[in-house]
């Protein structure tokens, strides 16, 4: 069991809303865990399942007058970013708390050079020279393996390839040393072998400079691979969460068997399998469990009552009135 002192993040009873033409959409509720120092924990989801919202309010970045935290607390080192002024955030936002964002051709200004936005970023919270902003973005490129790091500091996102840019965007986010890093599927849109190196330059940064990382993927095998325990994520409520060896040995929620039933087996050559069904839509109530109306595994009970989020064994949380039978047959 960890101490509080080895607690980094703690969400407690998060829910999000998006106010919409058509009324409120509650897009994340009830949602609980936290992230120990050093830990690197995924979320992992289908797409609209809250992972990446999750994130932004850890950030303080959800879209003023559109989004709201309906209700809950996110404790940051012990101090509530829910209610913390923007100004506040804004010290954070980088000296404690870093993002790695999903496109980075997106995410990075198209107008400035590579190395004008790592040296700004260190010299907004930093007490630097300009020549020292500089030399510091110089390092940063070479850390997170770009050739030419001294050449690159005057090359335009666009001049980049999608690998390079991502690894851009870690340099930038690592700039001044954070406690947190979030990183919103940055993999995506790489190939496999981009993919794997990234995947080792951020394990790399880990145990370099011992910070967390919150890592938001699709990808099971990356989760598998990189994460040290997973929450998985479905109809914005989380659904199971647990150490990623346990949780995907012995899955303990009927959706998250789905998802690890998805994953393609070559060496046995058997045929993909899929989850079948949709996700509830937002604006409508689901009195009984949401997942139910896809679970092979729903009764009568599933229907009618909301299960709520419990413990067991291993230190384990399931969202499943079944989770005993889900063990039987595993």
């Amino acid at each position: 069991m960890s101490s509080e002192s080895d607690i980094l993040l703690r969400v407690e009873d998060l829910s999000v809303s998006f106010r919409t033409d058509h009324g409120s959409a509650n897009v994340v509720q009830g949602v609980s865990f936290t992230i120990r120092r050093g830990e690197i924990m995924g979320l992992v989801g289908e797409s609209g399942s809250g992972k990446s919202v999750t994130a932004l309010v850890v950030m303080g970045l959800l879209p003023q007058g559109i989004a709201k935290v309906s209700s809950g607390k996110v404790l940051f080192d012990g101090q509530n970013l829910v209610t913390m002024p923007e100004r506040a955030m804004r010290k954070l936002r980088g000296p404690r708390i870093g993002m790695i964002f999903q496109e980075p051709l997106t995410a990075l200004n198209p107008v400035f050079t590579i190395g004008s936005q790592i040296a700004a970023g260190i010299r907004a919270h930093e007490p630097v020279t300009r020549q020292q902003a500089h030399e510091r973005a110089i390092q940063l490129l070479q850390r997170v393996g770009i050739p030419e790091p001294a050449r690159r500091m005057d090359a335009y996102p666009f001049q980049l390839s999608g690998g390079m840019r991502q690894r851009a965007m870690i340099a930038m986010a690592i700039a001044c040393s954070p406690d947190l890093l979030i990183a919103d599927e940055p993999t995506t849109a790489l190939d496999v072998t981009i993919q794997a190196q990234i995947l080792d330059l951020l394990r790399e940064i880990r145990d370099e400079m011992g910070i967390s990382i919150l890592f938001i993927t699709h990808d099971l095998a990356v989760i598998s691979e990189l994460c040290d325990s997973v929450a998985v994520f479905y109809a914005g409520e989380l659904q199971e969460k647990g150490e990623v060896r346990q949780v995907f040995s012995a899955p303990r929620h009927p959706y998250t068997s789905g998802l690890l039933s998805c994953i393609p087996d070559v060496a046995r050559g058997t045929r993909l399998t899929a989850v079948e069904g949709r996700p509830p839509a937002r604006l409508s109530e689901v009195p009984g469990c949401r997942f139910a109306p896809r679970c092979s595994h729903a009764i009568d009970l599933c229907s009618k009552v909301h299960p709520s989020i419990q413990s067991i064994a291993g230190g384990r949380e399931t969202r499943c009135f079944r989770w005993q039978e889900i063990q039987a047959c595993s």
